[in-house]
């Protein structure tokens, strides 16, 4: 069964993972990194610019908008594919921008890195448009890891792409769309939709164990790991 997970606009995680590196040329570090949830809360869906270009950067570059760490996870060996739907445009048609993923697995207190599932990568499908429109991240394959009692995982989240020179500003500014509270639920499976009434999510095939499920702890996922630590890996 596979393991779908979302994207909420303003729920904090718990810990802060490692922070982006060089892989992504533009990282943003204004907003704190938010929580991988697993099921959707009420945020409200909200368009969130990044641009990290004020000038023309005709560079083959990434830019990293935001972080997800999830709850703590059950001890497994991490396994399957990843894919998802994310709607996204870019500031201007020459900036031939791509939606970027990368998922990593970090340390219950979020101070180191554990090993990487899935380093950058981006669709080459689709490029984003300049108007909102949903993009799919197609089916991809995880590098196995094994996890410990209490490890996280985190997913960067982000565009790429190399900017052609033209009129306007060309570089690596980009606008995704945040949030849970969709009347529409989730984003179909397509490179179409510009509903403004569905929300992003991000699938791994397998199904990821939980360490607040294997305690048989009944509290929200905000809060599962409350209590564990004397169990999990710093």
């Amino acid at each position: 069964m596979a393991t779908r997970l979302y994207l909420p606009e303003a729920l904090v995680g718990q810990v802060t993972p490692p922070a982006p590196t060089a892989n992504w040329a533009h990282i943003n570090t204004g907003p704190p990194v938010r929580f991988l949830l697993r099921a959707p809360d009420s945020s409200t869906l909200t368009e969130t610019a990044y641009t990290p270009d004020a000038a023309d950067h005709t560079v083959d570059q990434a830019a990293c908008h935001r972080q997800y760490v999830s709850e703590a996870l059950a001890a497994q060996t991490i396994t399957g594919n990843i894919k998802a739907q994310v709607q996204c445009f870019e500031a201007n048609a020459g900036n031939n921008l791509f939606l970027t993923l990368k998922v990593l697995a970090c340390t219950n207190s979020g101070g180191s890195t554990v090993g990487t599932l899935l380093a950058i990568t981006r669709d080459t499908t689709t490029e984003l448009g300049t108007t909102l429109a949903n993009r799919n991240f197609p089916s991809t394959a995880l590098t196995s890891t094994a996890v410990s009692a209490g490890d996280r995982l985190v997913i960067e989240i982000g565009v790429g792409g190399l900017p052609v020179a033209a009129g306007g500003t060309q570089g690596h500014n980009a606008t995704i769309r945040w949030g849970c509270s969709a009347s529409s639920g989730d984003l179909p499976e397509d490179d179409t939709q510009t509903g403004t009434t569905y929300r992003a999510w991000i699938e791994i095939s397998t199904n990821l164990r939980f360490l607040g499920d294997e305690t048989g702890s009944a509290v929200t996922q905000q809060t599962r790991t409350s209590g564990m630590i004397g169990l999990l890996r710093k």
